[in-house]
């Protein structure tokens, strides 16, 4: 650890959380790699600096150039100016490497039609989640998909059917964080993941599965309206409507996925929960079993 304390000191206060860099958390690993982006007067290309995949790879891709400064280096002068010329050549690096990384990975890991995380990338983000997850952490793993959505097919046509799919999954971006991963599971069925909710204070399995909830209403309420602006189409009345189901991924989760190192042991309870949601009366949240109240408030 007398490495890490070191490096820790570099730029002044405790660095994030990187994947192979146990000390490091993940979601300081963002705002830290922009500051220092700043201080070294880096030039962010303008589509990625709010691209939080981006600043991820930066950090974990300037961590690898940084552990080649030579260790003399640091012993004989930790705050030098050729010290900090060599990281700031790092950074640089990094951010060059990254932007490269991130727009070859466009290309193989998002959905062509949504624009959501296809099931590659889904599934390589909850391996990641499941690697190197803190014991007494608490994700949350949530299916949801269209009620009736083949039946809406066959009214309105596959075009307007795909723009339905395409403005859910639009919808649902907005409402998620950076580090929140929305994944087309396949069909018309998709995939959120949230890291590491907050599990402290007594209600916060009530405040995650009231973000839900929200995410439910929002659907109900907007989802119809924008499709038929979209598609130009008439809907009347209709309504779109969605179904949930949450499960999480705790650590006897983890501890069961290392075992047999198959994700069906993380994705069943929550296609178990979406299948209870269609089977009493779709449009609800379903967690252990039970529906989420509609009008609950925290």
């Amino acid at each position: 650890m007398t490495e890490s304390r070191q490096f820790l000191g570099e730029f002044g206060g405790e660095y994030p959380s990187l994947p192979g860099v146990p000390w490091i958390r993940y979601e300081r690993a963002i705002p830290m790699m922009q500051k220092l982006a700043g201080v070294c007067e880096a030039e962010i290309p303008e589509e990625y600096r709010d691209n939080h995949h981006f600043w991820y790879v930066v950090a974990r891709t300037y961590w690898d150039q940084r552990k080649k400064i030579p260790a003399e280096m640091h012993l004989s002068a930790p705050r030098s100016d050729t010290l900090r010329g060599v990281r700031r050549l790092a950074l640089k690096n990094a951010l060059e490497r990254s932007a490269e990384r991130v727009s070859l990975e466009s290309l193989t890991a998002v959905d062509p039609l949504t624009g959501a995380s296809n099931r590659r990338a889904l599934d390589a983000y909850l391996k990641n989640i499941l690697q190197h997850g803190r014991r007494g952490t608490v994700d949350v793993l949530v299916f949801f998909d269209v009620d009736k959505f083949k039946s809406f097919n066959d009214q309105y046509g596959h075009t307007v059917g795909d723009i339905v799919l395409q403005q859910l999954a639009a919808m649902i971006k907005e409402e998620l964080r950076g580090i929140d991963m929305l994944g087309r599971y396949g069909g018309e069925e998709f995939a959120i993941i949230l890291p590491e909710v907050d599990a402290s204070g007594e209600r916060w399995k009530d405040r995650y599965l009231q973000r839900v909830e929200d995410l439910r209403q929002s659907v109900e309420s907007r989802l119809a309206l924008l499709v038929a602006q979209t598609a130009d189409v008439s809907m009347g009345e209709k309504a779109i409507s969605a179904s949930f189901g949450v499960a999480e991924i705790d650590d006897s989760v983890r501890e069961a996925w290392r075992l047999k190192k198959d994700l069906k042991v993380v994705y069943d309870p929550a296609d178990r929960q979406l299948y209870l949601a269609k089977a009493n009366g779709r449009n609800v949240v379903m967690f252990g079993g039970k529906p989420v109240p509609k009008k609950s408030h925290v």
